[in-house]
């Protein structure tokens, strides 16, 4: 109508893109300074974002890990500690929190969370692991669906082999039909096809370099194993470590510990051809970013949901101890309006990505999370960032990264650990028994208990303004290890336990 002002409309949220990758050795990325293994396109990323070098998972294996990425909470806050079995249903995800402001969720690739959780919380789901899907129907694997439809695998072979992500590998398909390309493929699709009219988050998971390190052509080849350079640790006796980490080395029960080290650098060769191969499908989704002019729109954050031994310690893989190989990882974030090229120390976690996200949509933060948002560390200048150490959790022990230590604490008392990065950074010298660490173990050990203290209030103080449904975990046998077992009187007597 003549002489009426049109109305200004809101804008809409930005597009937020979170790409994981599975066990991937913080070092191995060549914006890291690693002098062999090429990420083209992750280097990229960097050099228009911000890199974390001291990024850290909040567990050493993949699904409570994952769990503290989509909720913002630690392990002990969430409850979920094992690989298996219900997820939780108390913390509230990320991806609820989205949808109630306008957002479709996207989760292509492996999740970890199981089919019934998936269903409720995504909105366009491809799935590649087995573990995701319901038992009872094979083909909801939509990765196995399409080996099948390409006569690559049959029905049967799901069951026979066991399914989930191992097995389809072991015949290295061609790149065209491996894991890592083919999720590339749909997520291009969900690009495509996604609702316009509302903003994305999308979870983008790979499920490798995990094994089975069986990379296709032409990255099997892409590295000689003569020239992969081993970490400085690999030769190491273990002395002074727990009996474990030694059992495992002397008898070679570990999933890989050769005594020919040159077999180790044959599967790390691969480990880095696996590498590439994300980082060339990464690509592929990036470009489909730029020609669809989203860019400019959209926070990328890549990161992955633990590490891997990648030749330290003589070991590949995980699952043995909670050392820096393991529980630090890749940490890359770009997006508008960030700045570009730069390197940050600073400790943060995977409890960092729900509030950076709900920061760069404009969202307030849950007062369940218990991270921090990233991106005044994502912006130029030096602003205050409180966290003094890094965390991570299983259900017997705990370890604690502060900028110069790393202690594993053991409330048993069979697996301390205690390593001085200043001097140690390959963790090769066990200081826990030694009388002079004495003042660094009571100290790692108070930051621990403030640590727990602070979390466990702020959980309880959710499910209280939540009605009592938050998601507070009572006291339990593993709580009381931690409670009831410090090894320091001193401890006990300052927090007057």
């Amino acid at each position: 109508m003549a002489g009426m002002q049109a109305t200004a409309q809101p804008a809409r949220r930005p597009n937020i893109l979170l790409i994981t990758d599975d066990q991937h050795n913080a070092r191995n990325l060549g914006c890291a300074g690693d002098p062999m293994v090429q990420t083209p396109n992750l280097d990229k990323l960097a050099a228009r974002g911000t890199r974390f070098t001291h990024a850290y998972s909040c567990n050493m294996i993949c699904a409570p890990s994952r769990v503290s990425m989509i909720t913002g909470q630690y392990v002990h806050s969430h409850g979920y500690y094992g690989n298996s079995g219900p997820q939780p249903t108390r913390p509230l995800w990320m991806t609820s929190y989205l949808r109630q402001h306008g957002y479709q969720n996207a989760m292509i690739g492996k999740a970890h969370y199981g089919w019934p959780k998936i269903a409720e919380e995504f909105d366009f789901i491809r799935l590649t692991d087995r573990i995701d899907c319901p038992p009872d129907n094979p083909l909801k694997n939509d990765w196995f669906r399409f080996l099948v439809e390409h006569g690559v695998l049959d029905k049967s072979d799901y069951a026979r082999r066991g399914g989930g992500q191992n097995n389809p590998h072991a015949s290295l398909l061609p790149k065209e039909l491996s894991e890592e390309w083919w999720l590339a493929d749909r997520t291009i699709e969900f690009l495509r096809t996604r609702d316009k009219q509302k903003p994305f988050f999308a979870f983008v998971s790979f499920e490798r370099p995990h094994a089975p390190i069986t990379p296709p052509e032409p990255y099997a080849s892409m590295y000689k194993p003569s020239d992969v350079r081993l970490p400085p640790s690999a030769h190491e006796t273990l002395e002074g470590k727990p009996a474990e980490q030694l059992a495992a080395a002397k008898r070679s029960i570990y999933p890989y510990h050769p005594a020919d080290l040159t077999k180790l650098q044959d599967i790390m060769a691969k480990y880095f051809g696996l590498i590439t191969l994300i980082d060339d499908s990464i690509g592929r989704v990036i470009a489909e970013l730029e020609a669809q002019h989203l860019l400019d729109n959209t926070l990328i954050l890549f990161t992955a949901d633990h590490g891997d031994f990648s030749g330290e310690h003589g070991f590949f893989h995980k699952n043995l101890g909670m050392y820096e190989c393991i529980h630090r990882i890749p940490f890359i974030a770009a997006g508008p309006g960030l700045g570009s090229g730069i390197v940050r120390d600073q400790l943060v976690q995977q409890v960092d990505i729900f509030p950076s996200a709900c920061d760069f949509a404009g969202l307030p933060i849950p007062h369940s999370v218990q991270g921090m948002s990233l991106l005044p560390l994502c912006r130029q200048g030096e602003p205050a960032w409180p966290r003094a150490a890094a965390f991570a959790e299983e259900e017997t022990r705990m370890c604690i990264r502060s900028p110069r230590y790393r202690m594993v604490f053991d409330p048993v008392g069979t697996a301390n650990e205690l390593y001085d990065h200043s001097n140690d950074p390959w963790e090769m010298k066990n200081l826990y028994s030694d009388p002079s660490s004495q003042g660094v173990r009571l100290q790692l050990a108070e930051e621990l208990l403030r640590y727990y203290s602070r979390t466990q209030q702020q959980t309880l103080a959710t499910s209280l303004k939540n009605g009592g449904g938050g998601g507070f975990m009572p006291p339990g046998p593993t709580h009381d290890l931690w409670w009831n077992n410090m090894p320091w009187p001193e401890v006990k007597k300052k927090y007057n336990l």
